[in-house]
């Protein structure tokens, strides 16, 4: 999987107003100040429960995306396909795939991207971003559905609660498991 790299202030465009450029640069150079190995999760909610996908397999994060359905789709999971400046994305719920709840109707949705390919993911709401080192990310919990257990990578403590980490590059590969959901 190619990754991208963290913006540095040699990369960010010199066009942004001065209030943006200064906040840009900031961000770079913090990026750039950590240490290799850690990573960013983005966390969000489905029904109770909180997840999170790395931020380097996130192109972007819609407030709302209204899909066109497509008729003889493979999986309920699937709500349709969305235009996504020009891009025709496919739109998934997310809670369905996984055998969940339905995720809310009007939910954010993850666009996530990998080899040119993007997918979208319906999910509840977004929750907070996260920064954790190798150390604090524990193995998975067992788990009963296979669609979850294909995607699950890890967990990691945010307080009291513990998130359930999500590998989303299996949702992005050519042998992308069956949904549970009919």
């Amino acid at each position: 999987m190619t990754l991208a790299k963290p913006p540095t202030p040699m990369t960010i465009p010199l066009s942004l107003p001065g209030p943006e450029l200064l906040a840009a640069q900031l961000i770079a150079a913090e990026i750039a100040a950590e240490p290799p190995e850690l990573r960013r999760w983005v966390s969000f909610w489905l029904g109770k429960v909180r997840y999170a996908v790395e931020i380097r397999q996130l192109r972007e994060v819609l407030a709302q995306a209204r899909p066109v359905p497509v008729p003889g789709a493979p999986s309920a999971a699937v709500l349709g396909v969305i235009n996504l400046r020009g891009e025709i994305v496919t739109l998934l719920d997310l809670g369905l795939w996984l055998g969940l709840a339905p995720a809310c109707r009007e939910g954010p949705v993850l666009v996530l991207e990998q080899g040119g390919f993007s997918l979208g993911l319906r999910v509840d709401a977004m929750a907070a971003l996260l920064k954790r080192m190798p150390a604090e990310v524990l193995a998975p919990e067992p788990v009963d559905s296979p669609a979850l257990r294909a995607l699950v990578c890890g967990r990691t403590a945010d307080g009291d609660e513990m998130l359930t980490l999500l590998d989303a590059s299996v949702l992005l590969s050519p042998s992308l498991p069956a949904a549970q959901a009919g």
